[in-house]
């Protein structure tokens, strides 16, 4: 989403033990892999070894160190795949409680197909909610809450949306940004803005004993 925070770097203090005491000789650690923790997963190449990198002089004084080796890694995005619930309520529905039974028995007593995946209960790391609270003829307005059940925040969160029919007219996002994707009809872009860039972690209700853990959002 920002190629400016695409890039990662740290370094690796290389120790030698016997039979391998050759020291110019340096062999990189394989296998990469990241694992997200509600993103999709990555596939890493290879190890590449590129120009010695710089950093500051730990002495303090204004000149570079060159590292002894580089090396690069590269991690593309594997096919991404759902890890969050939705849910929707309408302007005459604040409660969304029991979403998934609801959602079922509305699709078996309509003769809908189920929705997949299915809204559910509050067993998943983040939880989106969809609530419209207008829809006059010819548009309507949503207000979007993204809940956290997990107990550490997210920096910089985004939420890439698909809108089949709804994106070509896409208006406007209020309280954080919201773009189409270039290149992409039906794909809204969500994304924090200085100062709300934090999804908030879960804490504790005001009474431990009696009430229930309430989610960041």
């Amino acid at each position: 989403m920002d190629p400016s925070k695409s890039i990662s770097a740290f370094q690796i203090n290389v120790f030698k033990m016997p039979p391998d005491n050759n020291r110019s000789h340096l062999n990189p650690p394989q296998n990469w892999n990241i694992s997200g923790t509600v993103n999709p997963d990555y596939q890493c190449g290879p190890p590449v070894r590129v120009s010695p990198s710089e950093f500051p002089d730990p002495s303090g004084l204004l000149l570079n160190t060159t590292a002894v080796a580089s090396w690069q890694v590269v991690c593309n995005i594997t096919q991404p795949s759902p890890r969050c619930c939705v849910s929707f309520s309408a302007y005459n529905n604040e409660l969304f409680s029991f979403r998934t039974q609801l959602v079922t028995a509305w699709a078996d007593l309509h003769h809908f197909p189920v929705s997949n995946p299915l809204p559910c209960a509050h067993n998943c790391g983040v939880s989106i909610n969809w609530h419209l609270p207008t829809d006059n003829r010819g548009e309507w307005s949503a207000r979007i809450t993204i809940f956290n059940w997990d107990g550490f925040s997210f920096a910089d969160w985004f939420a890439a949306v698909e809108f089949d029919k709804a994106a070509a007219v896409f208006e406007e996002v209020y309280s954080f940004n919201g773009t189409t994707l270039d290149g992409v009809n039906n794909t809204v872009i969500m994304q924090d803005r200085p100062g709300l860039n934090y999804l908030v972690a879960e804490a504790d209700g005001a009474e431990l004993r009696k009430d229930y853990r309430v989610p960041g959002k």
